[in-house]
């Protein structure tokens, strides 16, 4: 059998379980193509003649709002407050976020890039913690850092401190916003590799290394996770036993038919995920 040399990625996290918000009362639109929108899930069934809907939400509370678009029968695009939100990173699906004020009414238009018929969605709010502004610094930690950035045009401050010497990946997820990261004259963004944003830097134990964010897009709030792990180059051997660390696991593989064993030992108890990424094989 021909031996065949190919490299996979294997990611190591440590997970937490997140509870879903709780689901609102179906939403259902009157003669006028109103919808009244409840904190949660709302479904929605729309008769499509291209008028605009109108979708309103009353919070009970001060805070920021999330507005998230979901399912896969149609293409909707909201319009909000002279702004645009269509595709996100993940799908044909809007996503915004507004600051809103008690017992006062928040609208916006919906409109489906489809033609005339019958369509199903879904719109979920959600409130959000309060978003974080640029003049504090983010620390960041190994595993997956998610937060939420008020953009107003001025750079974030990212920082993470390893507790020991070597190369660590950082990878980012959710798009929104078209985020870009400045490392003194490097610059990476989305568009850096096929899509894949990622950047490695080789550091040093107990030594803070810094980093600048900012969003091509335009002022707003937008949710971003920041997945930081230690990078390991494995070749990967069929008669002994293959450890992988916590973080990104770079494997190589001389396949020649046999099984490989792969193990890993965790520094403490709790839920971890294995994910494996890579087209070569």
């Amino acid at each position: 059998m021909k031996n065949t040399l190919a490299k996979i990625t294997l990611s190591i996290l440590f997970s937490l379980l997140m509870l879903l918000p709780a689901l609102g009362a179906p939403a259902a639109a009157d003669e006028s193509n109103a919808v009244e929108l409840s904190l949660g899930r709302n479904d929605l069934v729309i008769d499509w003649t291209g008028e605009n809907y109108t979708l309103t939400f009353t919070p009970e509370e001060d805070g920021w709002y999330r507005f998230e678009s979901f399912g896969d029968e149609c293409n909707p695009k909201a319009y909000v407050e002279g702004s645009e939100y269509d595709d996100t990173a993940e799908g044909r699906n809007f996503a915004f976020m507004r600051e809103l004020t008690a017992d006062e009414p928040f609208s916006f238009e919906l409109h489906l890039i489809e033609d005339i018929g019958g369509y199903s969605l879904g719109v979920t709010v959600s409130k959000m913690i309060t978003p974080l502004e640029a003049d504090e610094e983010i620390a960041l930690s190994l595993g997956s850092n998610e937060f939420t950035l008020h953009w107003t045009d001025e750079r974030f401050t990212l920082t993470f401190t390893p507790e020991v010497d070597g190369l660590y990946r950082f990878e980012f997820s959710g798009y929104e916003g078209h985020p870009i990261v400045f490392i003194d004259d490097d610059v990476y963004d989305e568009a850096e590799n096929g899509g894949s944003f990622a950047f490695t830097r080789e550091l040093t134990a107990d030594e803070p290394f810094f980093f600048n964010l900012g969003f091509y897009n335009d002022e707003s709030v937008y949710s971003l996770a920041v997945t930081v792990g230690k990078v390991q180059n494995l070749t990967l051997s069929p008669e002994d036993e293959n450890s992988l660390i916590l973080g990104f696991n770079d494997l190589a593989v001389n396949w020649n038919g046999s099984a490989y064993t792969l193990s890993f030992t965790s520094a403490e108890a709790g839920w971890y995920s294995f994910e494996s990424s890579g087209d070569e094989c």
